[in-house]
């Protein structure tokens, strides 16, 4: 079992109003309202649908001992590891290592104990600036939105050769396959 404790956060979306702006190419303020409105759904659903924060969080997480010598952590990549506690003992830092890409966490020369919630680790995961690929998946789910609205009603329209069709409310399926290319799925996570 794990509980994971959200202590701080940098920024709770993961783009913000310019830059979906920017991307949108949307100079007027006139939909500013609705606009962070759906950068605070699409920030939710990519979170959601990952896994991860992506922003930069520090966290305390407190786990089952696996009676191994490594644990894996619910967020990576890892920034910094401020503490390390076995059953209320803080261990020193030269007893473990992490491994931050991986947000696996290894003690050197033990294992941690089997027990339940007897480890809590305290760290901080995730990024300053999230990678561009991820903000971009944001903005096109607003985008998605925001077409989703103004053409609210229509299924189909040809026009030539080219065929729009709009699912409506659903996101479309290039925007789901690249969230799970980036979902926890896709990365070694062995809950243990």
């Amino acid at each position: 079992m794990r509980n994971v404790e959200i202590l701080t956060q940098t920024r709770e979306n993961i783009i913000d109003l310019q830059e979906l702006k920017d991307y949108l190419e949307i100079t007027s303020t006139d939909k500013d309202n609705l606009l962070e409105k759906l950068i605070d759904a699409s920030s939710d659903f990519v979170k959601d649908y990952t896994g991860y924060e992506w922003v930069e969080t520090e966290y305390r997480e407190t786990i089952d001992g696996p009676g191994a010598n490594s644990i894996v952590l619910s967020q990576r990549p890892v920034q910094e590891l401020t503490s390390v506690k076995v059953a209320g003992t803080e261990l020193e830092p030269d007893k473990y290592v992490v491994y931050e890409n991986e947000a696996i966490v290894t003690r050197k020369y033990n294992n941690f104990p089997q027990d339940l919630q007897n480890v809590e680790i305290q760290y901080t995961a995730g990024y300053t600036d999230v990678p561009g690929d991820v903000k971009q998946l944001c903005s096109e789910l607003v985008q998605v939105k925001l077409n989703s609205k103004e053409y609210e009603g229509l299924d189909a329209y040809s026009i030539g050769d080219e065929d729009i069709q709009f699912s409506k409310g659903g996101i479309p399926s290039d925007i789901t396959s690249e969230l799970e290319a980036k979902s926890k799925k896709r990365w070694w996570y062995y809950d243990w």
